[in-house]
């Protein structure tokens, strides 16, 4: 690898010449190591390349380039596995979170678990990195029967294929508001039939109070004038 990497110094030279002796010496270190450890060298390029020309404009190449990092995917050598996913962070951040979710969204939902494992590796990897960039690049999926996927503004109308489901929410919704009216309603009822209850009571309470006194003052009175009366008949 580290050879490689001076080898990659000599590819901007000048001289013809020098080019084309450094690529044959690619092509003589990969026939030599095999194709597995040359990959694992060339991902590891392009992930530095990647890096070193994030922001200057080099979409398309780049692109180019994933083309051939992509099918390493199901490589299960460590260290190929590193350099793949080295390879998919480096060109995560020179051609952003989307075309990279647009390779790995194609495997997502493979019928072959080991398919499926490789693929939600990328995509979570990609996730953890720059998962506000991947929002504009997920799929429109339409409302179904069972399903509703779209999501609505509370101030706007009904958007695509969703006008079945968009009313029943409306209708969900106004029933929900319904339905608390009428739960407040009651409890306001039955709050002033308690205030209306306890004022009762105390009224009756204060009448009968105020009756019992009454009612005594005069048994007092009627004592006082029989013994009045009866000291006068003894006077007599």
């Amino acid at each position: 690898m580290r050879i490689c990497f001076e080898l990659l110094e000599l590819l901007k030279a000048h001289k013809k010449a020098i080019r084309r002796a450094t690529v044959n010496t690619f092509g003589y270190i990969a026939k030599a190591i095999g194709d597995l450890v040359h990959r694992q060298t060339a991902m590891a390029a392009i992930q530095h390349m990647a890096l070193g020309v994030c922001g200057f404009g080099c979409e398309d190449a780049l692109v180019h380039l994933l083309n051939y990092v992509w099918p390493n995917i199901f490589e299960n050598s460590p260290h190929v596995v590193q350099a793949f996913m080295g390879a998919i962070e480096g060109l995560r951040m020179a051609i952003g979170p989307s075309k990279i979710f647009q390779y790995s969204m194609q495997g997502l939902f493979h019928p072959a678990r080991k398919v499926r494992d490789v693929y939600w590796k990328v995509y979570n990897t990609v996730y953890i990195g720059a998962q506000d960039g991947m929002i504009p690049s997920y799929p429109r999926i339409p409302n179904d029967a069972k399903n509703q996927y779209l999501r609505y503004d509370s101030n706007s109308g009904t958007s695509d294929g969703g006008s079945g489901s968009s009313s029943s929410s409306s209708s969900s919704y106004s029933s929900s508001v319904v339905v608390v009216v009428v739960v407040v309603v009651v409890v306001v009822v039955v709050v002033v039939v308690v205030v209306v209850v306890v004022v009762v009571v105390v009224v009756v309470v204060v009448i009968v109070a105020a009756a019992a006194v009454v009612v005594e003052k005069q048994n007092k009175l009627y004592l006082i004038k029989k013994e009045k009366l009866l000291i006068v008949h003894t006077d007599n």
